[in-house]
């Protein structure tokens, strides 16, 4: 995977961590690349972390599940020198991520 795909695989997982979904035009609009890679790089994300998204067809985005860890090696970004790109300088905490899912529940929130 060279550094701007592994870019792209952050940034999936960011969104993902931070808005629980992740649509094309997403990726499409922060990167210019074009709908076709864009949709490439979710069907890569998803094929290579199968636990963390399900395909949401009715939304046509994919949607984090409850079995979410992150998977992307953010010290490989380290190395790339992409962490100015937005995407998180150490692993997210997924105790965090977990307090996140269980305040937004007893909001009655989704």
């Amino acid at each position: 995977m060279n550094k701007f795909q592994l870019l792209r695989q952050a940034y999936i997982e960011t969104l993902l961590i931070d808005k629980r979904r992740c649509h094309r035009n997403r990726l499409i609009e922060a990167f210019g690349v074009s709908p076709g890679c864009a949709s490439i790089d979710l069907r890569t994300y998803a094929a290579d972390n199968p636990h963390n998204v399900v395909y949401d067809a009715n939304h046509n985005c994919y949607v984090r599940t409850r079995e979410f860890i992150p998977a992307v090696d953010y010290a490989a970004l380290r190395r790339f020198k992409l962490a100015a790109f937005a995407v998180p300088l150490t692993t997210p905490n997924m105790d965090t991520i977990a307090f996140s899912e269980n305040k937004r529940a007893s909001e009655g929130l989704q």
